[in-house]
């Protein structure tokens, strides 16, 4: 596989298309959780019951050929039908059954917990890391529907946040936050996160960074933010971040909540905090516990510092 996934420009070791995956502890709740996704995902399948329509169709055309019949593309012959007379009655009883399908198959996906709230911080990172399962692009297939998918596509795939730092070059901190929620719990190196969030449709990005800070510890920052740039994440969300200066206190932080089944197929609904602690770590120990495609806000952060103090001399 590794050679495989090679670029044809260039020869590069194999061991690096693995870097990014990580030694993981797999906990009793882990492999819940991952019984519980294959169990929803799981089908039976029946052979006796399987339909090759394409074998059908191509059938159909090859004695359509030899009986000297004209090939009549599907969409005309579908126009021809609108023109009979009894075309607009089949048409409204087709949509009709469409119409029940699609609002039966909604019931059960509420019935089963498809819909994640929309505070799930848990569901959001996991996405982030190419973790999370297609559940967003269900919704951008959903919002085609109504013409908003470009622009909800767009706004689902970015986030903003702030990095706190105090000290000097030579004594750098950095704050972050430990995500909340199961799936998180037994995790440290490399799943902490700057405080952050999704960028509302009609909100700036730094307005949307600083609203996520105070949302997520409870303490807002004031002062001049200094640009971090943009970081494309391993799951293909981006990271919009900037750095500000201060000296909190992280022990009384004060997160907002989302909710989620646990444990899986449960029935009950447990709430956790977006956050459930937060840190100062210096730059050494903040490369390590930040999660993998964070650690450039760290290293910007760093080179500013750096240059300040060289201009200082």
């Amino acid at each position: 596989m590794g050679t495989l996934l090679r670029y044809p420009c260039e020869v590069r070791s194999a061991d690096e298309y693995f870097d990014e995956i990580q030694d993981v502890k797999v906990t009793k709740d882990m492999l819940d959780l991952a019984k519980h996704i294959v169990n929803r995902k799981s089908g039976r399948f029946e052979p006796d019951k399987f339909e090759d329509q394409y074998e059908t169709a191509l059938v159909e055309l090859i004695n359509q050929k030899r009986s000297g019949k004209p090939i009549v593309p599907e969409g005309a012959a579908a126009g021809r039908e609108r023109r009979r007379p009894d075309g607009g009655a089949a048409q409204e009883r087709r949509r009709r059954r469409g119409g029940a399908r699609g609002s039966e198959e909604r019931r059960q996906e509420t019935a089963e917990g498809g819909s994640r709230p929309e505070g799930d911080a848990d569901a959001d990172r996991r996405k982030e890391t190419g973790e999370g399962d297609s559940d967003e692009e269900a919704d951008g297939q959903a919002a085609a529907e109504v013409g908003l998918a470009s622009t909800m596509a767009s706004r689902k795939s970015q986030s903003a946040g702030l990095l706190l730092f105090r000290g000097g070059a030579a004594h750098l901190e950095v704050l972050l936050g430990h995500p909340g929620g199961p799936f998180w719990q037994n995790r440290d190196d490399g799943a902490w996160s700057i405080p952050k969030g999704l960028i509302g449709a009609d909100e700036a990005p730094l307005s949307a960074a600083r609203r996520e800070f105070v949302e997520e510890t409870g303490y807002d920052p004031h002062g001049d933010f200094l640009p971090l740039g943009k970081a494309r994440q391993p799951g293909g969300k981006v990271v919009q971040a900037w750095a500000i200066e201060g000296d909190w206190d992280p022990a009384p932080i004060r997160s907002n909540t989302f909710e989620m089944e646990w444990p899986p197929r449960s029935g009950r609904r447990r709430t956790f905090p977006e956050i459930d602690r937060a840190a100062w770590f210096g730059i050494t120990d903040a490369r390590r516990k930040i999660l993998k495609g964070q650690t450039v806000f760290v290293d910007r952060l760093l080179e500013s510092a750096m240059a300040v103090c060289r201009g200082n001399r």
